[in-house]
């Protein structure tokens, strides 16, 4: 079996009230060779652009002392044999109110070696960190969360990729169609379509959804003769603004009458997971 890698993610929340929040570092625990990492981007400039008046310089204080502070625990990772939540409270923050504050760990298996690893995750949760545009945040489109799956399912499951491409030939009606991105089969044909919210203007959110679904509704009676579900993996706007238009886009898509499965950011892995386990080759 492969060796397992556990990690939480270090988030910011400006406003309890809002719910806003903002990864920016993960925890690494790998338990076989007992080692401890903290990763966090070289810039969070992001965070002063969304939110003027938060305090980014203890922010950083805080980041550079939590990579200080983990390869010190390598030796001490035995002692948590109850998990590694114990981990948090004890060696880094405790549980409260605070605006920075980790999620409970999650579990998984290695995905290649251990920098690999890393770097996939890195790139699935604090990716958005590293644009080249300075001035303008670089916008992610359909592609992003969808290569991000992808990458996901074939690291834990090499063989399937080949699976996964067969017949993009799109759903259609006359001169309505819907193409999707990635295709698998386990008894149903799983159709993967990426939608991505990350526009400059909230009314484009609402009208990305509203054209969706109505799509969907229309083509329902295909998918369903089709034998297909349609799979949406969700993007959210990196303008933390937008996050109540993204919640209206959200529960217009889930209203729809056609066979689908709504699939956020943070649930990626998990549907990897699903994927790489019921996968028909």
């Amino acid at each position: 079996m492969n060796p397992t890698v556990a990690y939480s993610l270090l988030k910011y929340t400006h406003s309890k009230l809002i719910g806003e929040e903002l990864n920016v570092g993960i925890l690494f625990v790998f338990p076989e060779i007992k080692r401890v990492e903290f990763l966090f981007p070289q810039s969070i400039s992001r965070i002063k652009k969304t939110y003027p008046n938060a305090s980014v310089e203890l922010i950083k204080s805080y980041l550079a002392s939590f990579r200080k502070k983990a390869p010190k625990l390598n030796k001490h990772i035995e002692k948590y044999i109850f998990g590694f939540d114990e981990l948090i409270s004890e060696q880094f923050l405790v549980p409260d109110g605070s605006s920075l504050q980790f999620s409970k760990f999650s579990h998984a298996l290695q995905i290649g070696d251990i920098e690999n690893t890393k770097k996939i995750y890195y790139d699935l949760y604090l990716g958005h960190y590293d644009s080249p545009h300075h001035n303008e945040p670089h916008r992610k489109n359909d592609k992003v969360i969808v290569n991000q799956c992808k990458k996901l399912i074939i690291h834990k499951r090499p063989e399937v990729e080949k699976a996964l491409h067969i017949d993009k030939q799109p759903i259609k009606i006359g001169k309505i169609s819907f193409k999707f991105d990635l295709r698998w089969q386990n008894g149903t044909s799983n159709l993967i379509k990426g939608v991505s919210f990350d526009f400059k203007d909230e009314d484009d959110i609402t009208d990305r959804a509203l054209l969706i679904q109505n799509q969907l509704n229309y083509l329902e009676k295909e998918i369903i003769k089709s034998n297909a579900r349609v799979d949406l993996l969700l993007s959210k706007p990196q303008n933390l603004k937008f996050i109540d238009a993204y919640e209206y886009a959200k529960s217009i898509l889930k209203d729809s009458i056609a066979n689908k499965e709504i699939i956020e950011e943070e649930g990626i892995e998990s549907y990897a997971d699903k994927v790489v386990k019921e996968i028909e080759l």
